[in-house]
C-alpha cells in the first residue's frame, strides 16, 4: 500500500460484538451467521490486502488514518475520512 502514496489509506476498526450486531440488523441475520460473514469478509479483506499489496491487513502502519467506529455514526466516519482527506490533497499534513 505504501506504493500508492497519492492515495488515502483508512482502516475502520469496530468491537466484534458492535460488527455483530451491525450485521445482524443490515442483513436481517441471525447472530451465529453474521459471525460468519464476518470472519469470511475480513478473511477476504486480509488475503487481498496480503496478496495485492504484501501488507499486513490490520497492521496501522499500513494506514494513514484509522477510525474506531465503534461510537461513531457512519456519517461521521465519513466526515473525519473526508476531511482528512482534503489535508492529504493539499499536502498540508506532512
Amino acid at each position: 500500500m505504501k506504493d500508492y502514496p497519492g492515495t488515502l489509506h483508512v482502516l475502520l476498526v469496530a468491537p466484534i460484538e458492535i460488527r455483530v450486531k451491525r450485521v445482524m440488523q443490515d442483513l436481517k441475520l441471525k447472530e451465529e451467521v453474521a459471525k460468519q460473514e464476518i470472519a469470511s469478509f475480513d478473511k477476504s479483506s486480509r488475503n487481498c490486502i496480503k496478496r495485492y499489496f504484501q501488507a499486513g491487513w490490520e497492521d496501522p502502519v499500513n494506514y494513514n488514518l484509522v477510525i474506531n467506529t465503534g461510537h461513531l455514526s457512519y456519517q461521521a466516519a465519513a466526515s473525519i475520512v473526508f476531511e482528512t482527506l482534503s489535508y492529504k490533497k493539499e499536502g498540508k499534513g506532512g
